[in-house]
């Protein structure tokens, strides 16, 4: 007997159940897809965050140091000259260090301190002179032309001097001091320079991010021993002579949010925790839930040119 096996239909649709878990499944990769792509792009925004303060803080070492470094600098032409002509009252031939505490600057000729300060942020003044080269003659004339420099003194700026320092009062000054950016309002350590008596004074933006940067002084007691006052305690020019090297701290930003997250950030200190004090403002800094990442730079440099 011959038996024909049932006729096979076509499949027509799919039932209910069939389809919800076709789209669950769907819905599922895609969901996984999206989460691993935002996930990717958060961790790259958050790596080139991370770059970018490494690379401010290198920055920041690599302008600050060679400035300390040559403050106070004092070329043997210029420093036994003593010209009364070269001797404005404007100029201290021993002011080759000063500062402020939570100032900033206001760019005029002479520049003057401004109570707007970012963040508590301090003031650095630090001052060199233009040596002469070397086939320059010791001891020329107080009324002759300006000498030619070594060009081995730049400012702040990276602006190298054509001239050599005149006498005992003209220095190279270098004002170092954050101020907020006019397009955006993007905190910036800023540089201003004066270089010979009377001319401009102008500023330019070194490292943009610094929310706070904060100066101690080293100051050499009695018995050799360095204690780090901020710029209100020095008092007088005496004071001021016995410093003998500078802490400098510095809180650095990203600059966009690296990632969502609105809770409290923990306190910074850009002197460290064992310079925090309450008579110092600036010495703490609580940044807002903004998503960005921070570094705190602090540097302790020696005065090499100090009397």
């Amino acid at each position: 007997m011959n038996t024909r096996p049932p006729a096979l239909r076509d499949q027509r649709g799919m039932t209910l159940p069939e389809l919800l878990v076709a789209l669950l499944l769907t819905l599922a990769v895609v969901l996984g897809g999206s989460a691993a792509l935002s996930a990717a792009r958060a961790s790259h925004a958050t790596l080139d965050a991370a770059a970018q303060l490494r690379d401010s803080a290198r920055l920041v070492g690599a302008l600050l140091q060679p400035l300390v470094a040559q403050a106070g600098y004092r070329d043997l032409h210029a420093a036994t000259l003593r010209g009364s002509a070269l001797q404005p009252a404007s100029h201290d031939a021993l002011a080759w260090l000063a500062g402020a505490d939570a100032v900033s600057v206001v760019g005029r000729t002479p520049p003057a301190y401004s109570a707007s300060h970012v963040n508590h942020s301090d003031v650095l003044v630090l001052r060199t002179m233009a040596s002469a080269r070397d086939d320059v003659p010791y001891g020329w004339s107080p009324g002759a032309a300006a000498p030619v420099s070594d060009r081995a003194m730049a400012d702040c700026k990276c602006t190298v001097r054509a001239t050599a320092s005149r006498g005992p009062h003209e220095w190279i000054d270098n004002y170092l001091y954050v101020s907020r950016e006019s397009t955006d309002a993007e905190p910036a350590l800023y540089c201003g320079s004066q270089g010979a008596s009377g001319s401009s004074f102008t500023v330019q933006p070194l490292v943009r991010g610094v929310e706070s940067f904060q100066v101690l002084y080293g100051v050499a007691d009695h018995d050799g021993r360095v204690r780090h006052v901020t710029a209100g305690a020095l008092a007088s020019p005496a004071d001021w002579q016995r410093v003998r090297s500078l802490r400098i701290g510095l809180v650095l930003r990203s600059p966009k949010a690296a990632w969502v997250d609105t809770r409290a950030a923990a306190v910074l200190y850009p002197l460290g925790a064992a310079y925090a004090s309450s008579a110092d403002a600036g010495s703490t800094f609580t940044p807002p839930a903004d998503g960005r990442l921070r570094q705190v730079v602090t540097l302790t440099l020696a005065l090499r040119n100090a009397p």
